[in-house]
């Protein structure tokens, strides 16, 4: 929807000529080294001819002759890829400048740098380009949407915006949000229930009244609605006209379907014709009787017409009777139209009310869409422009905005200003135009605040701009003005044109063959000896003819030897000469599809590009040529005709929403199935889907053996685990690491390729929900939520690849981009402006007489004209668009369908219905050379398979010849270790006697606890989310029983005690303190803490001796070997999660989990054993690894950090031996408690492998 407001600083149309540039405004021929670097500048930039070429120049210019900075020079435009492709320009060229400045200067065929050489020193010229350069991350480059984004975040208090306010792309949830709760409040009140019945009826959800009306609800005008007694008037109407048409062509229907009957025949059509002539007298004076209002109603309701005698099957049939058909059809069809009017009249005075219901409660909805925002402190893209558009034209600050923006930005170039709007044009006059009044401003300060508040000229008559303060530089071509879908507005261009001091043109394109600039220039313009052009844009737009740039025809493109014509008009004949079908629908426009892939074909096989420069040539390749459609259906046509041909072409410009692609679904399922894996019925069919590709024998596999069923949930369950762990898109990555299958291909979900493309764009998407929904079933239920509603989300589908293809893209897409070869196939087909899809538009927009926007909901006859007629004009400026894309060849197709007069192709070549030769031959009469025309029997068209010609040379992937360094990596304690078995999982061979005297259900508990990872990861998952200070023991018990760890309820609540109790059990620390992992708050304990530090070259060997050493400090029989099995030299990352970090007494602990099995008796778990058990599996390195972590950490977090006084040491926890000991003997007579292995680690020590680590120490050989 357009922005629905008019320009304050702007004349009625009634003074600029109705919307219309005025014909005495000229152009001058633009130099960039000359322009004024003050004032006001309209620059009419055509296709092709340089725009950002120019802009690059006035820049340098403002850098170097007005001193500016960066920071000072505002440039605008209007998506983020043509500001991130200005700024790489303007740094490209001020780098160019700076490298070149001495020799640029002193070429006097440089004009730009040479006037810049004889006004700005060497020096000084430099200092200031360096300066730009090195400050270009700063420039002031911006969309208009980051610009106010800026402007509000300085100036939040000028402009009246909440310091705290969020910038929000999209608001529908807003929106959404609201109409949700109307449904409600309509549904409960009982006084409302015939309006919510009307409005559900039409609409039967919030989404659906959401796609209707959120144009609506966005504008500012209210709306209006046809009233039952306009609705009752234009029936009656209609009538007239039916009883004027049979009036006037009585003879033609009596030749026809009265004469030629005889006997009873010719009397019963006689009188079904006087009956129907009868029957819409009486209706029409029914309607015009002076009866109540509500009767009149009824009686148009009930009406009942026997329309039989006008049927289609009467018309004649013979092959030379067809004109005498049309005429007769022409004369039904008021008929067709008053029966199509009657058989839908009840519902449509139904849908009348309705939408009277509607628009009352627009407003309501617009405001608490404002109060949710801000309650929420949150600004949209439109609140950003309307927010600084009220500050800057009636805000309580706004003198003092004015003039600091003015200060700020000084000059201001706004690229493609013809897809501009009044609000984003009103804050651009508020800065760089004033009014008489605007020292008075605040007096009208009252006025202005109504929003819809309009000035409509100046008090003075005529804008005064800043002349000597700023200077304005507007860069548009209202030819090229497409974007009135999504708010682009030509008029507030063709306004603002007439405001403006200066106006230029650039007239020579860059980009096009002389014949291709010669052929459009005589398409657009016409006689190149008429006194000005075809008025064929609209609203007055007049094309000005472009030069051909030096150079121009260095490439020809040559077919089958000779030269081939720039334009080639391709016209279709066809046998059906019953067009009123409108037949392109799908036959027709598979047949044209079927010649352009021929034609294709011949330019592949047959054409090739010539550089007669340089003598050169090399043959046409698809990538050279581009098909340009209006649409997606279109485009289905053109693909299928290629792929049929063996031509292989990418779609540029898919606009399929992901979310209805059934990739989604199969995502839910995979989702919910990694959170509950024990659901069979869902994981069978989740791993036959996309994400796993299991085959059926895969499948048998899994039901046969249990163990493999057991591993797949376990590795479910992992993945379970770090999405909570890590979140959503670590588990996703993994998820298609791991499974996504390597060979897979399927007509629902497309290539591998295809579905690789789509899973990585919908994990991106599901990664950026989880910012709101961090629980996985909250995400997921989100997610299937937005599946079921695609149209709530804008997710358009990304290519997989377009590399060496042939391109085809929109129109709309296709703008800004060139190709040697163009096709557009569609131009000749009329678009109905007042359909959407199949539908009647429900909202028509448009400009009225006087120029504003006006809105109504249903059939309004004026509004819908212009519409239509505003459509009309931007589908002829987007076939500009599609021609100029071509640098060497276009091919423009026509046919006769229905409404082709009315088609951009139609009103372009001013075409009579059904003549299309005749006006190509009119055009080639002018165009000579540069066209050729051809005639196609669409009827006997068959597709010619493309034949590939091999190279003659195969092509080979190129091979790296580099060296890439290997020996930096990410290791881990596991890392050094893998290949080490670790010792102590063995199954014990029978039950100690001395557990007899223990618990009998505890102990049987954790003889019968399994062994192996799957314990280990549980636990260690257990004592995670566990609160050791405050422990939910129902909790615990069901984790338990839901990992089917025990088989019985007794079993179950053993290892329910024997894990309360290991929480309990105390052990000795530094200092002797005693300590139990039950005495740690959640405040005093840190879980998971994950770590990186960089390992510097360090030799395995040296690790090993440090290890054995370390080893030797606690007595000489632990001294033996501790070499360790990884060869070769460390350096890179190294990488660990530490199970536990705690604080006791003012000391730090390092503390990791261990389930290994070391013996069924808590003996078995002593000082000595455990001890033992460390240097067996390398845990002791592991300890000293962790605990250099948490020293390092601890020296970024303690202000005045010491070791001795703050690092207490390692604590290693083994699990099985814990928690069994009876009471008295909790400690073994070494003071140690069961199960628990404490080092407090000395500081050499750890220093040692600080240096070590760091690369500070040589290895120690011996």
């Amino acid at each position: 929807m357009p922005r629905q407001r008019r320009n304050k600083f702007v004349q009625s149309p009634t003074d600029s000529q109705n919307h219309s540039l005025e014909p005495q405004q000229t152009f001058a021929p633009l130099q960039s080294e000359f322009i004024p670097l003050s004032g006001s500048h309209l620059i009419e930039a055509s296709a092709g001819t340089g725009k950002t070429y120019n802009i690059t120049r006035i820049y340098l210019r403002l850098l170097l002759e007005k001193g500016l900075s960066v920071e000072n020079i505002l440039v605008m435009t209007f998506t983020k890829a043509a500001t991130e492709e200005i700024r790489g320009r303007i740094d490209e060229f001020l780098r160019q400048a700076f490298t070149h400045w001495d020799q640029w200067t002193q070429d006097v065929s440089n004009p730009l740098f040479y006037e810049l050489g004889q006004k700005i020193p060497a020096d000084k010229a430099k200092l200031a380009l360096k300066l730009a350069l090195l400050q270009l991350d700063d420039a002031a480059i911006f969309t208009i949407h980051g610009f106010c984004k800026r402007v509000l975040s300085q100036h939040a208090f000028a402009s009246g915006v909440s310091f705290n306010a969020a910038m929000e792309t999209d608001d529908q949830e807003y929106y959404l949000q609201t109409i949700q709760d109307l449904y409600r409040r309509l549904a409960a009140g009982e006084e409302r229930q015939q309006e919510f019945a009307l409005i559900s009826q039409f609409w039967p959800s919030p989404e659906a009244f959401y796609q209707s009306f959120i144009g609506v609800c966005r504008a500012r005008q209210n709306p209006k609605v046809e009233t039952l007694d306009s609705k009752i008037d234009d029936l009656q109407r209609l009538i007239d006209r039916c009883l004027q048409s049979l009036s006037d062509n009585e003879p033609l229907i009596a030749e026809h379907l009265i004469d030629n009957k005889t006997g009873k025949a010719r009397g019963e059509r006689e009188l079904e014709f006087s009956t129907l002539r009868q029957v819409l007298q009486l209706a029409g004076e029914g309607l015009k009787s002076g009866v109540a209002s509500q009767e009149i109603h009824d009686f148009a309701i009930d009406l009942e017409i026997d329309f039989r005698f006008c049927g289609a099957g009467r018309l004649p049939k013979a092959k030379d009777k067809q004109d005498d058909k049309k005429a007769l059809q022409f004369a039904f069809a008021p008929l067709y139209e008053l029966k199509k009017v009657i058989d839908g009249f009840a519902q449509a005075m139904e849908k009348i009310q309705a939408y009277a219901y509607v628009a009352q409660y627009i407003d309501d909805i617009r405001v608490k869409v404002q109060m949710l925002k801000s309650d929420r402190q949150v600004l949209s893209f439109d609140d950003l422009i309307a927010t600084l558009e009220n500050a800057l034209l009636s805000g309580s600050h706004r003198q003092f905005l004015l003039q600091q923006l003015r200060k700020q930005y000084p000059a201001a170039l706004v690229d493609e200003f013809q897809d501009t709007d009044a609000g984003q044009f009103n804050i651009l006059s508020s800065l760089y135009f004033n009014t008489d009044s605007e020292a008075n401003s605040n007096s009208n300060s009252a006025t202005n605040s109504n929003p819809n508040f309009e000035i409509n000229s100046y008090t003075s008559g005529e804008p005064q701009h800043l002349e000597q303060e700023t200077a304005l530089y507007l860069i548009g071509d209202p030819k090229q003005a497409i974007y009135g879908f999504r708010g682009g507005d030509i008029f507030t261009y063709l306004q603002a044109a007439s405001l403006v001091s200066n106006r230029w043109i650039m007239d020579t394109n860059w980009r096009s063959s002389a014949a291709m600039i010669h052929a459009y220039n005589v398409f657009f313009y016409g006689n190149a000896l008429a006194s000005q052009s075809r008025d064929v844009f609209g609203y007055s737009i007049a094309y000005q003819p472009v030069n051909a740039a030096p150079g121009a025809d260095n490439d020809v493109l040559v077919v089958n030897g000779k030269d081939s014509a720039a334009m080639q008009g391709v016209h279709f004949n066809h046998s059906d000469t019953d067009i009123s079908r409108g037949q392109l629908g799908k036959d027709f426009s598979q047949k044209m599809s079927t010649w352009l892939s021929n034609q294709i074909s011949q330019l592949l096989l047959q054409g090739t590009i010539v550089d007669s420069i340089q003598n050169e040539s090399r043959p046409v390749l698809p990538s050279d040529i581009a098909i340009l459609v209006r649409d997606g259906g279109q485009a289905s046509y053109v693909l299928a005709a290629l792929q049929e041909n063996n031509l292989d072409a990418v779609y540029k410009s898919e606009r399929s929403n992901l979310l209805q692609h059934p990739i989604c679904n199969a995502l839910v399922d995979a989702l919910k199935t990694i959170i509950t894996p024990e659901d069979e019925r869902r994981l069978y069919g989740t791993l036959a889907g996309p994400f796993f590709g299991f085959s059926p024998h895969q499948l048998q596999q899994l039901q046969q053996d249990e163990r493999l069923w057991e591993n797949l949930v376990q590795d479910l369950q992992a993945l379970h685990q770090t999405w909570q762990k890590r979140g959503f898109m670590p588990m996703a990555m993994k998820l298609l690491h791991d499974y996504f299958p390597q060979q897979y291909q399927s007509e629902l979900f497309g290539s591998r390729e295809r579905m690789l493309t789509n899973c990585i764009h919908l994990f991106e998407i599901l990664q950026g929900l989880s910012q709101q929904h961090r629980h996985p079933l909250q995400l997921i239920s989100h997610f299937d939520y937005l599946c079921q509603n695609p149209q709530m989300v804008e997710t358009e589908l990304r290519l997989e690849s377009d590399s060496d293809l042939i391109q085809v893209v929109t129109q709309h897409g296709s703008k800004g981009l060139e190709y040697p070869i163009v096709f557009v196939p569609f131009a000749c087909i009329h678009k109905d402006p007042m359909k959407a899809g199949i539908r009647t538009r429900e909202v028509l927009s448009a400009h009225n007489e006087q120029g504003d926007v006006e809105i109504a909901l249903g059939a309004n006859e004026a509004l819908a004209k212009a519409m239509c007629d505003e459509q009309y004009a931007e589908d002829t400026r987007l076939l500009y668009v599609a021609l100029t894309r071509a640098k060497l060849q276009c091919y423009l197709f026509s046919a006769d369908f229905k409404d082709s007069a009315k088609s951009p192709l139609g009103r372009a070549l001013d075409l009579v219905e059904g003549n299309y030769p005749d006006a190509w031959q009119q055009y080639a009469t002018h165009c000579q050379h540069s066209v050729e025309i051809s005639v196609i029997d669409a009827d006997n068209l068959e597709p010619q398979v493309h034949q590939v010609n091999k190279p003659s040379n195969a092509l080979q992937a190129a091979q790296f010849r580099g060296r890439i360094e290997r020996d930096w990596w990410l290791t881990s304690f596991s890392g050094l270790t893998r290949g080490h078995r670790h010792y102590g999982l063995s199954d014990p061979d029978r039950l100690d006697a001395n557990q007899m005297g223990q618990d009998i259900e505890r102990i049987t508990a954790i003889v019968k606890l399994p062994k192996g990872a799957k314990t280990g990861n549980l636990l260690h998952d257990i004592l995670e989310h566990l609160d050791f200070s405050a422990p939910d023991a129902e909790w615990l018990a069901n984790r338990l029983q839901n990992a089917r760890l025990a088989d019985d309820e007794n079993v179950a609540q053993g290892l329910t005690d024997w894990l309360l109790a290991c929480l309990t059990q105390p052990f000795h620390v530094a200092d002797k303190s005693v300590c139990s992992l039950a005495s740690l708050t959640k405040e005093r304990a840190l879980k998971e803490l994950e770590f990186y530090f960089p390992v510097s070259s360090v030799k395995v060997q040296a690790i090993s001796q440090y290890l054995q050493r370390f080893r030797g400090a606690f007595g000489a029989d632990a001294a033996y070997s501790a070499m360790l099995p990884t060869r070769g030299d460390i350096q890179g990352m190294m990488h660990g999660f530490i199970d536990l970090v705690f604080e006791h007494e003012g000391k730090y602990y390092v503390c990791d989990y261990k389930s290994s099995y070391l013996g069924d008796h808590f003996e078995n778990y002593d000082a000595k054993s455990l001890q033992q058990h460390m240097f067996d599996n390398f845990y002791d390195l592991q300890a000293l690894i962790y605990s250099l972590a948490l020293h390092r950490y601890l020296q970024t977090r303690i202000e005045d950090y010491s070791f001795e006084q703050h690092f207490g040491g390692a604590v290693y926890l083994y699990l099985r031996g814990m928690g069994q000991a009876p009471e008295e003997q909790l400690f073994a007579s070494d003071n140690n408690s069961y199960g628990v292995y404490f080092n407090p680690l000395s500081e050499p020590w750890l220093m040692e492998l600080d240096n070590l680590i760091a690369g500070q120490q040589e290895c120690i050989e011996g």
